[in-house]
């Protein structure tokens, strides 16, 4: 069974996964990926700034990752 991961980011973001060219938005919730190491970076528009995440996913979980501009 494939994971599920939910993003949030404060202020709102563009998400990419992996080498992802085309974004998602958050909230971003219950999208399904392949079990194993993920990249997931936010970018923020008011910034212009971008922030990544490695990340370990396993099969049947239900994972949440949260981003602060801050961070």
């Amino acid at each position: 069974m494939k994971p599920i991961v939910s993003v949030n980011a404060f202020p709102w973001a563009h998400v990419y996964f992996d080498d992802a060219t085309r974004p998602l938005q958050t909230p971003l919730q219950n999208h399904r990926v392949t079990a194993g190491k993920h990249e997931i970076k936010a970018c923020y528009s008011t910034t212009n700034r971008c922030t990544i995440r490695k990340v370990i996913l396993k099969p049947g979980r239900n994972d949440t990752v949260i981003f602060r501009a801050e961070d």
